[in-house]
């Protein structure tokens, strides 16, 4: 463990403690999120942590790979109890953990022991009663924790809730059995890489069935943040995370707007697919992300790049759109597919269907039916893929070749597949889906379709709800089933946002976070009530399925970037989603209508703790602190012209730098939110960087009207102060005295004192604008040109005259 790592587990150690400690026998869980189903105390002292913990894993379960789930790569039952070890002993450092094999069955002398084993007997089923590997039960004594799985990735999920009680209670875990399954098998989030209104070409979902969509076509997102919010999403037993590949920004008339295609293809003859290439995935890091996601329990899973790439397949009224009767249409959709099909190690994918121009519906749906008779070849066959049409309602391809993921504005259930759909009185613009078999629909919007229809129509269904106020916008919603009679009723019946869907930073018709009010208090417009998957309309209960339908497959959250890269950094994306998703994973895990469900007291009250102790990542990017001050280097004590020297932590946290060459190379990588940084240097005029890290840098930049101004870079994007220039000093006169001030809703710049600004950015290239969070990157301070006289780092926000006393004060 690297000492930034053993730093954090030291901060763990201390957070946990912190946190009030039950007394030795307890009858109530701690607040779990989710919620365990059944749960019954027994009338001795709780399981207490010690100094030392022994894990058995079963010898007989330990290579089982269990699991009904989507993935193609499911861990063992072995290497789950791994990552539980890696868990504990990051969240715990004082615990020593011992994992061995062996019987888990036997009576054991130790004074704590937690076993781990598989068992046919248990009868876990999803509500629909139909069985799933994901139960678990866990029987917990002042001496030991026995879990027992339906499959591994039960097994896994156990270790979640024993986790999360031992983080809430300061290393206890009351006596007492816990029996648990989740309620549906997609539970899952999606973010956007890119979005846009043109046809999706791919995606995959990286199983754990909480499905979690993510648009990473529109931003570029390091394969390193995609793996962290896998390990995010697991604590809160996300199943699914939906990878959405390749995708543009609205084009605007535009030809060569953004558009990305994540996957960086072998084969030479696709190379034009990929121009960006340090935007791109190679195989080896898409797969070791695949893995990583499954060793979690997760599973991962619109055409203008392919139009740029090969101009002559662009449909000529929409550049975004692949026109489907050029001959080499279709063909080179499959090369692209036979090329990328054998990295995805799922089930499941997606195929680009998504809005499609409604005068080809014919062309259209051949091509949909080409792609799922693409299945049978042999690379399929191999894979065991189920595809996924893309039109805004999602549908599935299994092997029985069920259309599924993403959706379709098409009517298969009352027109011939040869029928041709022109565009509705009330904008319909898209074609009817016609596939040569059944779909299932995740849906967007109840007031574009009936979801509740196709159900009883026999009909697998994924909740993806939203609503939108107006019905200019309908072609952003799910089009699978249209009744227009009754269209108007229900747009009234909904508000202009919605349950699980996000834009980032600013849309007229989507939330930027998900609405906790509605979620915890709006699933019926007049009586409220907890939102669950089984409610896709608040207006009118009787337009929702039982949670008992076996129809009803769960639901999926969904984060776009709509604007592009410019718009928002990765880190955002988390802060968008990262209190939202907690809650649609535990509807996801337990109706609402269940006596132990998770209440929005008990998520308040356990949510903040657990967030901030969720293993295997930092996201929040904290940084262990003794006081507030998180560290302090003063540079005035050195010689003035040592060029190599050691520079101490004034704070007390031993973070302890070295100045190399002028640069100050610290132990340190990003500060993530609240926090206050004071920089004092003396520069020389030109332009370059003062602070860098691996998310973001920051700066002096060339201002626009002359001189320099303040600037961060994130992902090789310049964000710079508008209307500020920095004062013109030589390099041996007065140094700059720069504090930043960075929250999740923003970064803010002052400069001897004085607010310089706030950094924005514009939205489209218009007079919009919106805020940029940054965090403060403290990896390497100063650079050529530049003399660095004091860094201190605060965690929280300060004024303006407490930094400036603590600076000339010399006090940390």
């Amino acid at each position: 463990m690297d000492g930034m790592n053993a730093s954090l587990a030291c901060w763990r150690c201390l957070f946990i403690l912190s946190v009030s400690i039950i007394s030795a026998v307890a009858l109530q869980l701690p607040p779990l999120v989710p919620a365990v189903h059944y749960h019954v105390s027994a009338d001795v002292s709780a399981f207490h942590l010690p100094e030392h913990v022994n894990v058995i894993v079963n010898e007989r379960d330990a290579y089982s790979t269990t699991d009904n789930g989507l993935t193609l790569i499911p861990p063992t039952l072995l290497a789950f109890s791994q990552t539980f070890k890696a868990d504990l002993d990051s969240l715990f450092p004082q615990t020593t953990v011992t994992l061995s094999v062996g019987d888990a069955h036997k009576t054991f002398k130790e004074t704590a022991v937690i076993t781990l084993s598989l068992s046919d007997d248990l009868n876990a089923t999803f509500a629909d009663g139909s069985v799933t590997t994901e139960g678990y039960e866990m029987d917990v004594s002042t001496a030991r924790v026995q879990i027992t799985g339906a499959g591994s990735k039960g097994v896994f999920w156990a270790t979640r809730t024993l986790l999360q009680g031992l983080v809430l209670t300061g290393g206890r875990f009351p006596a007492g059995k816990i029996v648990d399954q989740p309620d549906w098998p997609t539970r899952g989030f999606m973010l956007g890489l890119l979005s846009m209104d043109s046809p999706h070409l791919f995606a995959a979902v990286v199983d754990h069935r909480l499905r979690m969509l993510a648009d990473v076509g529109r931003q570029w997102y390091p394969i390193t943040f995609l793996q962290d919010l896998c390990t995010y999403a697991s604590w809160y037993k996300v199943s699914e995370f939906h990878v959405h590949l390749s995708d543009n920004v609205s084009p605007r008339g535009n030809f060569n707007a953004y558009a990305r295609f994540r996957l960086r293809p072998e084969d030479p003859a696709l190379a034009g697919l990929t121009p960006h290439l340090n935007e791109t995935y190679s195989r080896e890091e898409f797969e070791a992300f695949q893995a990583g996601c499954a060793a979690r329990g997760v599973t991962p899973g619109h055409a203008l790049v392919i139009t740029q790439w090969k101009p002559e397949l662009a449909l000529s009224t929409d550049p975004t759109l692949i026109n489907l009767t050029v001959p080499d249409a279709i063909p080179t959709i499959k090369s692209i597919w036979k090329e990328f099909l054998p990295w995805f190690q799922t089930r499941q994918v997606s195929i680009g269907a998504d809005e499609y121009n409604a005068s080809l519906a014919d062309d259209y749906n051949n091509f949909v039916n080409e792609m799922v008779h693409l299945r049978r070849s042999s690379v399929l066959e191999v894979l065991k893929l189920r595809l996924t049409v893309y039109h805004r309602a999602t549908t599935f391809i299994n092997k029985a070749a069920r259309l599924s993921e993403y959706g379709a504005r098409e009517n298969p259930l009352t027109e011939p597949p040869s029928a041709k759909t022109s565009p509705s009185s009330i904008g319909e613009q898209y074609p009817r889906i016609q596939p040569s078999a059944a779909f299932i629909g995740d849906f967007r919007d109840f007031g574009d379709d009936d979801p509740f229809e196709l159900i009883r129509a026999g009909y697998d269904v994924i909740n993806r709800l939203c609503s939108f106020p107006l019905f200019p916008l309908l072609r952003h919603a799910a089009h699978v089933l249209m009744w227009h009679t009754t269209l108007t009723e229900r747009f009234a019946s909904c508000s202009d946002d919605g349950f699980q869907y996000i834009v980032m930073k600013q849309s007229g018709s989507f939330p930027q976070q998900l609405n906790q009010t509605r979620l915890w208090d709006g699933a019926n417009v007049d009586s409220g009530g907890i939102w669950d998957p089984h409610v896709f309309d608040r207006g009118n209960a009787s337009n929702n399925p039982r949670i008992t339908d076996p129809r009803l497959k769960g639901s999926i959250m969904a984060v776009w970037n709509d604007h592009g890269p410019t718009a928002s950094t990765f880190l955002e994306a988390f802060y968008a989603l990262k209190e939202g998703l907690p809650v649609v994973a535990s509807a996801g895990w337990q109706a609402a209508s269940r006596p132990n469900h998770l209440t929005h007291s008990a998520f308040l009250a356990g949510y903040p703790t657990l967030e901030a102790a969720a293993p295997g990542q930092n996201l929040d990017r904290r940084i262990p602190s003794r006081s507030a001050v998180v560290v302090d280097y003063d540079l005035t004590h050195l010689p003035s012209a040592a060029t190599v020297a050691r520079v101490e932590d004034r704070s007390g946290n031993g973070y302890d730098a070295r100045l190399v060459g002028g640069v100050l190379q610290t132990p340190l990588a990003s500060k993530g939110f609240n926090y206050t940084l004071l920089l004092r240097a003396r520069l020389d005029g030109s332009p370059g960087p003062l602070l860098s890290g691996p998310d973001d840098s920051f700066g002096v930049q060339s201002a626009r009207g002359g001189g320099l101004t303040l600037a961060f870079t994130s992902s090789n994007i310049t964000y710079s102060l508008s209307n500020f220039t920095l004062s013109a000093r030589h390099a041996s006169e007065a140094a700059e005295e720069i504090v930043l001030t960075g929250t999740e809703n923003g970064t803010s710049a002052f400069v001897d004192g004085v607010h310089a600004g706030d950094f924005l950015t514009s939205i489209d290239q218009t007079s919009v604008l919106a805020p940029m969070a940054f965090v403060a990157p403290l990896q390497t301070v100063g650079g050529r040109g530049v003399v660095i006289e004091r860094l201190i780092v605060w965690d929280g926000i300060q004024n303006m005259s407490t930094a400036s006393e603590a600076k000339q004060g010399g006090q940390s």
